[in-house]
């Protein structure tokens, strides 16, 4: 059986005037996203490091580091973006360091990758590999953590990045307590982004309603059917896209959601193949709309010859 609990009272204050209230609910719906608390792991001597260092959550500007030899720690989507937009505007050389594997892109000259850090003195970085180097700023591509500190204890997801985290069925819907009644949004890895959000909110507000053509499972087969999602998340890249479609396409499944929204897939294969081919190139590429057949218009200049990021110079 899933746990319950008989309290629907939240409690809440307003940050601006701290003015506190307390107010009964049916459901909740926890929708603050994964990206608010960065992860900043720890490096042997990064208290001596003299230069910039920032996580990518922070970063807004990559003229900032014109001219300056940056490192940057990551693997990830992040990683390869903060490389590319330094090297663009103008960084001198730009180093990657992986914890796991490379992302193995062919990288433009001055963007080199090397394993972990290992310990920094001053403004030298020294690598597992055996080699340092001396790097003016430090931008940390290191992912997030759920944090959900509000939530009593008993109701808080907790969970490391992935496409689907455990104990939510539908990807949504809490089943560890809170009587059926509480809902964690938009807590996965995510390709679909807004698409994935769309059909999440769907369902739950069709579920809220009791408006769901099929009928609610009990607590114990949706555990089982969670876990079955749970355990097919280890993937390569193009597996994880077929997953996210998949999902969607369950999580749709009689909400009148629209069935051509998980064919986007073709567009996330394109894109990482787009990527391998070209990692300075794959921002140029075309792609037609699912739904109008329209083709964007091509780029009036190649990205990474594009200084201006301001939305009229793409839109």
């Amino acid at each position: 059986m899933c746990a319950t609990t008989n309290s629907q009272m939240i409690s809440t204050e307003d940050l601006k005037t701290g003015h506190t209230s307390d107010s009964n609910f049916t459901h909740v719906i926890v929708a603050v996203g994964i990206f608010n608390s960065p992860e900043k792991p720890y490096f042997v001597g990064i208290e001596t490091f003299p230069g910039r260092i920032i996580h990518s959550h922070d970063f807004r500007d990559a003229t900032k580091f014109k001219g300056q030899r940056v490192l940057v720690v990551g693997a990830k989507y992040s990683a390869e973006d903060m490389a590319l937009q330094c090297m663009k505007f103008g960084a001198k050389c730009i180093v990657t360091s992986y914890r796991s594997s490379p992302m193995n892109y062919k990288w433009p000259t001055g963007i080199e990758e090397r394993p972990l850090v290992k310990k920094k003195i001053g403004k030298i970085v020294h690598f597992l590999n055996g080699s340092s180097s001396e790097f003016d700023s430090i931008i940390l591509s290191t992912g997030y953590k759920y944090k959900f500190p509000f939530m009593e204890t008993s109701l808080r997801l907790t969970s490391s990045s992935t496409l689907y985290p455990a104990s939510l069925y539908k990807g949504s819907l809490w089943l560890q307590g809170g009587n059926r009644k509480l809902f964690y949004m938009g807590v996965q890895h995510q390709f679909f982004t807004f698409t994935m959000f769309d059909a999440e909110g769907l369902w739950i507000c069709k579920y809220i309603t009791d408006t769901l053509p099929n009928k609610l499972k009990s607590c114990e087969e949706m555990k089982k059917e969670a876990q079955k999602w749970v355990q097919r998340c280890n993937q390569d890249i193009h597996e994880q896209i077929d997953f996210q479609a998949d999902f969607i396409k369950d999580l749709s499944d009689g909400t009148e959601y629209s069935s051509d929204a998980p064919k986007a897939n073709t567009f996330f294969h394109k894109w990482d193949n787009d990527k391998r081919a070209n990692i300075v190139t794959y921002r140029d590429q075309q792609f037609k709309s699912l739904y109008s057949g329209t083709e964007s218009a091509p780029c009036s200049k190649p990205w990474f010859q594009n200084y201006d990021d301001t939305i009229g110079a793409f839109v």
